[in-house]
């Protein structure tokens, strides 16, 4: 049954009136933006929600509670350090002109076991909850027992292996399809109620599911010769022979334009079960996406080392929402008869190519091969990297359009594409959402004030800061008036169960306590500007890797 995207917000609401330049929430309040640029360009996957045609794959081992204080220290090892990666091209395993790299996650194939100590503390404070309200604490939640750790263990157990020894393990891929072989060793076990995986082998073979995981050099080298003979799947909708930083051409195909109701074409389905397992070792929750379900559109990306050679540089997929026909007002958006909303799932570029420009020449691609057929273009709960990419994406498009020009400079009059109109216009022409438009614009404003001077930039800013004051202020309002209602007894949480009731209302209280006392320390101390900083300088960085695009 096709997926259809039922809770739109009304256009109209959407629209941005020149009295209504309010914030975006990302601009506003997510700071996390502002870490270092790393390497990785990525997407939350599917972000534990699937779409018809993913398969949710619990960690291939059970989870275990372990008491770590009693494992001897050399039987503990960390899966994010000792797992060795490695891209194998037709010269050898052992060439010298490979890249080794490492994973990002490993929880999808060894389960990190809990820590006993841990276990305890929760069921502990637990227990404490339960009896501050169970005789019906307060609703104020001054009774709620609210337990607050002396230091953060969340991450204590991330990527850990134990149970083995001197555990070594390293994982070769094929260039192309990105076919496992796995080479594994200890020198000593423990006994099975001390390891937190039991076999390592055949855990990463779990999580590969349907795609086979290769144990001998030999059957790997076989499969890397016969991927020398591959030809991409799909339609060439890019190409290019000055690249970002390789010398050899890159080219961009995309599979799945006319798959509803036709299907892909014969053998992509075994090959997309080579790629999409190995995601899960660089994008957080990222769920197997399978070629039984036609609404997704796949992108990839290759390098060309000879005319008919091709090595995979990265891969993105986009899933197709069916959007009501009442929201469409012209046929510019459309797949055949059907009107889609396009959303960004899963994007990489493989650690080798990283750094070179690639992940800026495919989501371009991307962008601009949807505009012509999608009605919307969104991401899902993008991370701070791949956002970051996404911004200056977005910018350097929007730009492109309001200067009529490929360079990364703007006029310094923005205000008229702030209204309705230009907005709406926007829109159509770009798919992108209001919100996002409203971003890059302030994006390019930040830029005009910065080339125009010191007077400029504090105008900017002071508007800024007037924004985010509104937003946050609006937030208190509203975190204001969810208590009260709450209070008043108009969210019934636990229907039936006094006790339950009142335990949940006394923590629902204290958050929104909490949340409207961070917020109004927000205005009542210099974190406002802070925070203003933060933004421009977000602003600032965006601009900055406009300068350096070369699409």
């Amino acid at each position: 049954m096709d997926l259809t995207d039922r809770k739109r917000k009304n256009e109209d609401d959407d629209q941005l009136s020149p009295s209504k330049k309010t914030l975006t929430d990302e601009a506003a309040l997510d700071l996390d933006r502002q870490a270092p640029d790393v390497e990785m360009k990525l997407t939350n996957g599917t972000n534990g929600h699937v779409e018809e045609g993913a398969d949710q794959e619990e960690p291939s081992s059970p989870e275990l509670i372990l008491d770590l204080a009693k494992i001897p220290d050399e039987f503990k090892a960390n899966g994010l350090n000792i797992i060795k990666m490695r891209i194998v091209h037709e010269d050898g395993i052992s060439a010298s002109n490979t890249k080794d790299f490492k994973p990002l996650f490993v929880y999808q194939f060894f389960a990190e076991p809990r820590d006993e100590a841990d276990v305890r503390r929760e069921e502990e404070e637990a227990l404490q909850v339960e009896q501050g309200n169970g005789d019906g604490g307060s609703e104020d939640g001054e009774d709620g027992a609210v337990i607050e750790q002396d230091e953060d263990t969340s991450d204590a157990t991330e990527g850990l292996i134990v149970g083995f020894k001197n555990l070594k393990v390293e994982l070769y891929f094929t260039p192309v399809g990105l076919k496992p072989y796995i080479v594994e060793s200890s020198s000593e076990l423990l006994p099975p109620d001390q390891r937190s995986v039991q076999d390592i082998v055949k855990a990463v073979e779990e999580g590969y599911g349907e795609q086979e995981v290769m144990k001998t050099e030999e059957t790997f080298l076989q499969a890397v010769k016969k991927e020398q003979n591959f030809q991409p799947f799909g339609t060439k909708i890019w190409s290019t022979t000055q690249n970002g930083g390789g010398k050899n051409g890159v080219e961009v195909y995309e599979v799945g334009a006319d798959s509803i109701g036709k299907g892909y074409p014969d053998g992509f389905s075994e090959y997309l079960k080579g790629i999409q397992p190995f995601l899960k070792w660089f994008i957080y929750a990222s769920s197997i996406i399978t070629a039984e379900h036609t609404k997704w559109l796949h992108y990839f990306m290759y390098e060309k080392p000879t005319e008919n050679t091709f090595r995979l540089v990265g891969y993105c997929s986009v899933y197709r929402y069916t959007v009501w026909p009442k929201k469409i007002d012209d046929t510019s958006g459309q797949f055949g008869n059907t009107v889609f909303r396009c959303r960004i799932a899963q994007f990489l570029i493989l650690p080798p190519y990283q750094k070179a420009g690639y992940g800026t020449q495919l989501l371009l691609t991307i962008l601009k091969n949807l505009q012509q057929v999608a009605y919307e273009i969104t991401v899902e709960e993008a991370t701070p990297e791949f956002q970051r990419l996404f911004d200056t994406a977005t910018t350097f498009m929007v730009n492109q359009h309001v200067t009529g020009q490929d360079g990364a400079s703007v006029g310094s009059d923005l205000t008229q594409w702030y209204s309705r109109p230009a907005i709406k216009d926007l829109r159509k022409k770009l798919k992108f959402s209001p919100r996002t438009l409203k971003q890059c614009l302030d994006i390019l404003a930040c830029q005009s004030a910065d080339r125009d001077g010191a007077s400029t930039v504090r105008q900017f800013r002071n508007r800024i800061q007037t924004e985010l004051k509104k937003k946050i202020e609006k937030n208190i309002k509203e975190h204001e008036k969810s208590l009260e209602r709450t209070v008043l007894g108009y969210y019934s949480v636990a229907e039936g169960d006094k006790a339950e009731e009142d335990t949940l209302k006394a923590l629902w209280n204290v958050n929104l306590n909490d949340q409207i006392q961070k917020e109004q320390t927000i205005l009542e101390t210099d974190e406002l500007d802070s925070m203003v900083r933060s933004i421009m300088d977000r602003y600032q960085k965006v601009s900055k890797r406009m300068e350096n695009i070369r699409f």
